[in-house]
């Protein structure tokens, strides 16, 4: 066996070598993950090519919206570090005595309850979702609702979020309107590209933990009052742009947007490009 980790292309399997570590693979379709490859038991040189098994690892692919901090909590695991692939797939520590097997079944018994994707036609008000869609055409009003996963606009629709609490992202390719207001908080990113032409996406008097993003959009975008503890970025906007009265903490950044930007009253880190003077 090399050195090297492989995506398994099965489902549950166990196997083992008088060498080599348990593998434990898992193919999960809910809440936590979809697949998960175990590297258990104690290190073992590889008599092959000179490498070393490394105990207590778990790789994990999650699904979009479960985060892997909510992952980490449930299973009492520890980031190691992000695997290259542009997947949401994680090296884990796992807890000094932890049983593979049993580790396994717990996967396994969150693989059996279906995680909720919310489908929002109408109004929600102050309830909890995993995630939540709004579909293509429609349109969707939020009243203090709760998002444990990811909010996903689709094209052509509209959503109105007010007081509302992500824990995930909000993201957007597509919409005709989007506005969230009135101090509602997302944890992730808002991401909003490919916004049409004649619609508007507005975040207002909020806070984002993550960036936000207005990306190739046609709709009108306005930025303010809103408090972003990562960066805002505004590129390659035709739609207009207005940007006012935002504390960033890392940089605010513009480019290739036209008509150019408008506002003023922001800080910033840094501001760079077509936004240095607002």
């Amino acid at each position: 066996m090399k050195n090297s980790i492989q995506r398994p292309k099965s489902m549950a399997v166990v196997a083992s070598s008088p060498r080599g570590p348990a593998l434990v693979t898992l193919a999960a379709v809910a809440t936590a993950v979809l697949l998960c490859l175990l590297l258990t038991g104690p290190a073992a040189a590889d008599d092959d090519d000179g490498g070393e098994f490394v105990s207590r690892q778990v790789v994990v692919k999650l699904k979009p919206g479960t985060g892997v901090a909510r992952f980490n909590k449930k299973f009492e695991t520890r980031t190691i570090q992000k695997l290259p692939g542009g997947e949401d797939i994680y090296l884990l520590k796992t807890r000094k005595g932890t049983n593979p097997t049993r580790l396994a079944a717990l996967l396994a018994v969150a693989g059996t309850a279906q995680a909720e994707e919310r489908t929002c036609r109408g109004t929600i008000g102050s309830a909890t979702v995993d995630n939540l869609r709004v579909p293509q055409g429609a349109s969707c009003t939020l009243n203090g609702t709760r998002v444990e996963g990811t909010v996903k606009v689709e094209r052509g629709a509209t959503l109105v979020a007010n007081t509302i609490r992500v824990k995930g992202n909000v993201q957007s390719e597509g919409f005709k309107n989007i506005t969230l207001r009135q101090n509602s908080v997302v944890v992730g990113s808002v991401q909003l590209e490919n916004g049409l032409e004649g619609g508007v996406g507005r975040v207002l008097n909020s806070r984002v933990n993550g960036d936000l993003q207005y990306f190739s959009n046609e709709a009108r975008m306005i930025a303010r009052g809103n408090t972003l503890l990562a960066n805002l970025q505004a590129n390659h906007n035709t739609g207009g742009l207005v940007i006012e009265n935002n504390r960033i903490a890392e940089n605010l950044q513009c480019q290739a947007n036209n008509p150019p930007p408008t506002g003023g009253g922001n800080t910033a880190g840094d501001k760079e490009d077509q936004c240095a003077a607002l």
